[in-house]
């Protein structure tokens, strides 16, 4: 059977009605229980329960479903069930997958608008084939042999098989990690484009060590969640420069700035977040801004992605208006010349 992820916002309402609960004094095994109950993954949390009410602790069960559940997630609940804290640290969690959460759909309503467009766009070429093959004289617009039904039913087979084709490469990026880093190292010089998905990843990774670094975790391990956290391959492939500094006794300041990757802004809060002694604190206020920054940059792609698909359009919509007049002007010299 396939174990699927369980998403952000399933971990963040789990997290936050556990964290309240388990705050207010109520028994763990009760609160799991109720979890297990009219959930997207019963199954997961019935399984969690359970393991539970055996005699597990809570990591314990969770760490059964690790196919499932993200290495920052699990790690955190263990140190929040080692220190005594376990309410407070699955609230701080669940702010982070809330906050994640909430870049994910500002991206997805960012690219909303274009998208809807480039469909209408591929729509309108796809009537014009049905159209223009019922008349009279039928009309090969393309220059591809698509005419009529026959035409527009080649037309939408392609097109198909074309975002087939995306969704299943999108799919095998996603859940391969070595190429999904390959194209993240592609798409990262890319002016406009490359900054918006760096800046989330920072964001990512910024926040994964506040959580990380404060619960008073071993640094090499509060690292390592964090690069991982981050998922970005320009930011995860320079964790093994950073935990050679660190084992060499350098800081966590000259890691970074040997990285040769982290900007200005970065260096500084963590500079002075080393100085003051105060460094989770200081990451917290770098993921705000980092925060901050995506949504403004995901507003510009917005706007990119609405005037490249416009122009797109028109572009479509004038090919069309000269090809009809071409033919129809060459018709008419012909039935003079005739």
């Amino acid at each position: 059977m396939l174990n699927l992820r369980i998403s952000g916002d399933e971990l963040a309402g789990w997290c936050r009605r556990v964290g309240v609960s388990t705050n207010a004094g109520l028994d763990l095994l009760r609160v799991v229980k109720r979890e297990s109950q009219n959930r997207p993954r019963s199954r997961c949390w019935r399984e969690v329960a359970e393991s539970v009410e055996r005699g597990d602790s809570l990591h314990e069960a969770l760490y059964r479903h690790k196919e499932q559940l993200n290495e920052l997630f699990l790690s955190m609940v263990k140190v929040g069930e080692d220190s005594g804290h376990l309410g407070e640290m699955l609230l701080e969690l669940a702010e982070y997958y809330e906050q994640m959460s909430s870049l994910r759909k500002t991206f997805l309503r960012s690219i909303m608008m274009p998208v809807f467009e480039l469909c209408l766009a591929l729509g309108v070429v796809g009537l014009v084939i049905l159209i223009l093959g019922m008349l009279p004289v039928p009309v090969d617009i393309l220059g591809l042999g698509l005419i009529g039904v026959s035409g527009f039913i080649k037309y939408v087979t392609f097109l198909a098989m074309v975002f087939g084709f995306g969704f299943v490469l999108f799919w095998y990026l996603k859940n391969n990690a070595p190429h999904m880093r390959f194209v993240q190292h592609l798409i990262d010089p890319i002016p406009k484009i490359g900054p918006i998905f760096r800046t989330l990843a920072l964001t990512r990774f910024t926040q994964a060590l506040f959580l990380t670094m404060r619960t008073g975790m071993e640094l090499k391990r509060a690292l390592t969640l964090s690069f991982e956290a981050a998922a970005y391959g320009p930011i995860t492939d320079k964790l093994p420069i950073v935990l050679d500094e660190i084992e060499s006794g350098g800081t966590l300041y000259e890691a970074f700035y040997n990285c040769r990757f982290f900007e200005d802004t970065m260096m500084m809060f963590v500079q002075s977040g080393e100085e003051s002694g105060d460094l989770p604190e200081a990451m917290h206020r770098l993921s705000k801004e980092y925060l901050q920054q995506c949504v403004f940059r995901l507003k510009t792609l917005s706007i990119i992605g609405f005037f490249l698909v416009f122009f797109l359009v028109a572009g479509i919509i004038i090919f069309f208006i000269f090809s009809i007049f071409s033919f129809y002007l060459g018709a008419i010299n012909d039935a003079a010349n005739f």
